[in-house]
């Protein structure tokens, strides 16, 4: 049986449970919430075309690291280059098969500035199949 004369130590009290947790909240830095992903094209490509170029609307965020995404179909992603602002280039022998509803691995993007303009693709077909795949471009911030 409960017995409602005993008191509970100051740590198991709810107040001090509820104290803690905000303290911690207020301790975690701010920059640990900021990084998120966030879209940065999306085109529906003709998998059969070989080469394919996505332009990236202007974005003030500095990205760490990009990813693909393939809806509708899946498509073979050779090689990737992408355009940052400055106009450096960045290459990667990606050589990946990205599902349909699936993703690339994530790539880390080199250097300071990390505002990507444009994407190239080389990429084939996956087994013959019909159609356009929705290829999307996302970035992870800094």
């Amino acid at each position: 049986m409960f017995d409602a004369s005993v008191t509970r130590p100051p740590f198991l009290r709810r107040d001090f449970l509820v104290a803690a947790v905000a303290i911690a909240a207020a301790i975690v830095p701010r920059s640990a919430h900021a990084n998120r992903w966030i879209p940065l094209v999306r085109a529906a490509i003709d998998p059969a075309a070989d080469k394919t170029e996505l332009v990236v609307e202007p974005t003030s965020a500095k990205l760490r690291s990009f990813r693909l995404r393939a809806r509708g179909g899946a498509i073979d992603v050779i090689h990737v280059t992408v355009v940052f602002g400055n106009h450096r280039r960045f290459d990667i022998p990606l050589r990946t098969v990205i599902p349909a509803g699936g993703e690339s691995r994530v790539i880390d993007l080199p250097g300071d500035d990390r505002r990507i303009s444009r994407v190239f693709l080389r990429h084939a077909p996956v087994g013959g199949a019909p159609g356009r795949v929705e290829l999307s471009a996302w970035g992870l911030t800094d």
